[in-house]
């Protein structure tokens, strides 16, 4: 999927007249993104082979105000009538939503049963931007992009409020701005190079997948929800986050996860956060049922929090030698385990 992205977008450069120069950083940016080696692999949960017909395009209205706020100003920044579109369709089950703006917020809340509802508000002059929009005729799949024209200033951007059904899935690319995403059930990707991200109060959630070069990501609430995230360098916090699998990839960006490592159900799983140069903060309530591997290669394993003796869950092959720059260990019946490994960065778990 990501190589069909780099094609779009070397696409979408050309034609709102980038330079070769400016082409030439952005498809850099993404390939080092798909290249770093970071990347889990993730299958998208709504791929399909369908040949598409001919588009239903979506309807917009013109209303006479705006109920989205701009949030980022400017002398080329406008808000009015004529910069707000607003699109609606109905989704069928097993359906999904892509959505790709470049520059501005994206923020995506559930919908009351299967209606989307999208409304766009061009910070700028709107006839520099063109949004784009289109249903397959099977109604299974949605598609939205932005597109800056030739000549639009730097400061002109789109900001999204998105209404989508709570178990459809969603794909969201961005550049820069904020993507914010709340209370969605389905899979959900996120890939973005600057763009902070924050994914809020999901619950029996099927995958949160997010792959960002440079922006920060936030997870809180997400229970029971199979989690990967890979970051070159951002910081990645995760706040009472639960899943049978919760796995986090960063190169120097720090790692900082606070939580009991328990679903609300009584299940536990298998959590990996791995780091090349940043740290990994780990904080832990005394009544968390963990088992702890950590390793640093040449930094350095803090530890306060209780453990015995690991109750040879681990392979021994990887059990670390106990020292200051590693740590094994089990905390009442050692039920999740969680996998801490740097090459240079330091390792601290400490007791909540």
């Amino acid at each position: 999927m990501l190589s069909k992205i780099l094609t779009n977008h070397s696409m979408n450069d050309t034609k709102v007249g980038m330079s070769s120069a400016h082409r030439t950083r952005n498809f850099a940016i993404r390939s080092l993104t798909a290249l770093a080696g970071m990347a889990i692999a993730a299958t998208s949960a709504f791929a399909c082979d369908l040949i598409p017909a001919k588009p239903v395009v979506g309807s917009f209205q013109w209303p006479a105000t705006s109920v989205m706020t701009p949030t980022i100003g400017g002398e080329n920044a406008a808000s009015g009538a004529d910069n707000r579109k607003e699109y609606h369709f109905t989704l069928n089950a097993d359906s999904s939503l892509v959505l790709s703006n470049h520059f501005g917020n994206i923020s995506v809340k559930p919908s009351t049963g299967r209606q989307v509802v999208i409304i766009a508000v061009i910070q700028g002059n709107k006839d520099q931007v063109e949004v784009d929009s289109h249903q397959h005729p099977n109604g299974k799949r949605i598609e939205v992009e932005t597109h800056m024209l030739k000549g639009a200033p730097s400061t002109t951007r789109v900001d999204y409020e998105v209404y989508m059904p709570i178990d459809a899935a969603l794909t969201v690319e961005c550049s820069s701005g904020e993507v914010r995403v709340e209370g969605i059930k389905g899979a959900i990707n996120i890939e973005t190079e600057t763009a902070p991200v924050i994914v809020r109060n999901i619950q029996n959630g099927q995958r949160v997948h997010v792959q960002t070069v440079d922006g920060t990501v936030n997870l809180n609430g997400l229970k029971s929800t199979n989690v990967e995230v890979s970051s070159i360098g951002g910081n990645v916090e995760l706040y009472g986050v639960t899943g049978r699998n919760v796995d986090v990839m960063s190169t120097s960006g720090t790692i900082r996860y606070t939580g009991n490592f328990t679903q609300p159900d009584g299940q536990f799983g298998q959590y990996k956060f791995h780091n090349h140069t940043g740290n990994i903060d780990v904080l832990i309530p005394s009544d968390a049922s963990v088992e702890i591997n950590a390793k640093s290669r040449k930094g350095s394993v803090e530890n306060d929090f209780p453990l015995d003796p690991a109750f040879g869950h681990i392979n021994s092959l990887f059990i670390p030698k106990p020292g200051p720059n590693s740590l094994v260990g089990t905390r009442n019946h050692g039920d999740s385990k969680i996998d801490l490994r740097s090459f240079s960065g330091k390792i601290r778990v400490k007791k909540q």
